[in-house]
């Protein structure tokens, strides 16, 4: 709505408009959410090397059973 009443067109303002680029878009930023939360368990001090190996390990398995259960197109458990 913005782009319009400005009255600005940009590949931007072009792409908003369509469901599934803005699907994507939202995908990505939920992503970049979860990963942004996992760099905030790896800062900071007093922390052992031990228990950043798990916050990684335990990252990365979360989202291979997420990969999972989007290929079957079950997006429960990342919304919750």
């Amino acid at each position: 709505m913005f782009f319009e009443m400005k009255d600005i067109v940009c590949d931007f303002s072009t792409k908003v408009q369509n469901t599934e680029w803005m699907s994507d878009f939202a995908f990505a930023t939920d992503i970049m959410q979860k990963m942004n939360e996992l760099n905030k368990e790896l800062q900071g001090k007093g922390v052992f090397t031990h228990d950043l190996y798990l916050e990684v390990k335990s990252f990365q398995t979360k989202f291979t059973l997420f990969a999972k259960q989007m290929s079957k197109e079950n997006l429960h458990t990342f919304f919750t």
